[in-house]
């Protein structure tokens, strides 16, 4: 539904972003920001022309377009003691050349700091606020033509409790989130969210942990059922077991599988139980190459008029190379699932990409991009294919 998450949003305009796993520590090309009283302050951008020849995601009788988008960043940073905070804003202005019904302005205002407590652990925290705008080509995207893509706003608050021992590793993390759309034709869109989680991982030699996670998600939207007046409140619980890999090593990341339960608060509604998966794993066989798969099963939020519920099955590939000291790359792949109980439809979809940069200096890069996607539906109305590329430029202070 969201255009990126507030981690993805924040850091995509960042010279050396394309490919950030296998990023060289060349001095020459070495970031030099201005510190002054333990502060560093971080800004830069991007800007670039892209080419869409599906605007509005639709089965025919396309229409492209030419978007010209700036994506500025100011970052405040301070570390060092066992304090460490993180303020950023960032900014996705987006103009179109003829479909300007489409303009759009997204972004982001977040704050993270860290306490380092010792023996491993650390407590962290999130406060963000997120102007959202919506992709034509998610599912459940608006369709009507001439009003823009829907625009929320998030806003986020979470605490998370880390520790990694020589045997033992302990983790729980809260968050409370809020989504508001900004039009008053979306209000049924309107909801918010709590989650929780912990877990424990065991340490049996190597570079890894066996996990064993629980979670809980309660989700409380803001308006009853329009046509039957029923609550659509809804809770999801459930458990994982998985692996944990340490930083640095061969793999980095974490893998979980185990089973979901979702039931509502109207006793009408019949409860799920599902396959719950959670994983986000990379491999680097070299210090220029990396290799990282992202996967998720679960349940979702559902606003389509006759679904109950809704389950994403979400698996991401993506291969990052360093080509040469100063020219970074990386090819994508992604298939979608998602599958509405109560209207019995599904629909699936492909994407493929592309991009390469070149670091001209530490101050500034050139970028380009190919993606395309395709999606197959149950709907008719809902199936597309989708290309586009774009050319930009990169900046830092």
């Amino acid at each position: 539904m969201l255009i990126a998450s507030p981690a993805q949003f924040a850091f995509a305009q960042e010279i050396g972003s394309t490919a950030p796993s296998v990023r060289g520590d060349d001095p020459e090309y070495e970031a030099r920001n201005a510190e002054f009283g333990g502060l560093r302050l971080a800004a830069g951008g991007e800007a670039r022309i892209e080419y869409d020849d599906n605007v509005f995601a639709q089965p025919d009788s396309t229409t492209s377009d030419a978007i010209l988008r700036f994506n500025p960043y100011v970052e405040l940073s301070r570390s060092g003691g066992r304090l460490s905070a993180r303020l950023r804003g960032a900014l996705d202005v987006r103009r179109y050349l003829d479909e300007t019904s489409e303009d759009a302005e997204a972004g982001i205002l977040s704050l993270e700091p860290t306490l380092a407590l010792g023996q491993g652990g650390t407590l962290s925290g999130i406060a963000s606020w997120e102007r959202s705008v919506e992709n034509r080509g998610d599912p459940e995207a608006r369709s009507l033509l001439g009003i823009g893509p829907r625009r929320y706003d998030v806003f986020t608050g979470g605490v998370r409790y880390n520790r990694q021992g020589a045997r033992i590793m302990l983790n729980a993390e809260m968050n409370a989130q809020k989504i508001d759309a900004l039009s008053a034709l979306d209000a049924d869109r309107d909801y918010s969210t709590w989650f929780g989680q912990a877990g424990v991982g065991f340490r049996p030699g190597g570079a890894f942990y066996l996990t064993a996670t629980a979670f809980g998600n309660h989700r409380d939207f803001r308006l009853d059922d329009i046509l039957t007046g029923a609550s659509r409140d809804s809770s999801t619980y459930g458990g994982r077991l998985g692996v944990q890999f340490t930083d640095g090593g061969l793999f980095e990341g974490r893998l979980g599988a185990g089973v979901f339960q979702l039931d509502f608060d109207d006793p009408l509604a019949p409860s799920r139980t599902g396959f719950s998966l959670d994983g986000y794993v990379t491999y680097r066989p070299t210090r220029r190459s990396a290799l990282s798969v992202n996967l998720f099963n679960g349940d979702v939020a559902s606003f389509r008029s006759g679904a109950t519920a809704r389950t994403d099955t979400r698996i991401g590939v993506r291969y990052e190379q360093e080509i040469r000291h100063n020219v970074l790359g990386h090819l994508t792949a992604g298939f979608q699932k998602s599958d509405y109980f109560g209207s019995g439809t599904t629909e699936e979809t492909w994407r493929l990409g592309a991009a390469v940069e070149y670091i001209v200096s530490r101050n500034i890069s050139l970028v380009a991009n190919v993606r395309y996607g395709d999606r197959a539906s149950d709907l008719a109305f809902e199936n597309f294919e989708r290309f586009g590329a774009g050319l930009g430029v990169r900046v830092r202070f």
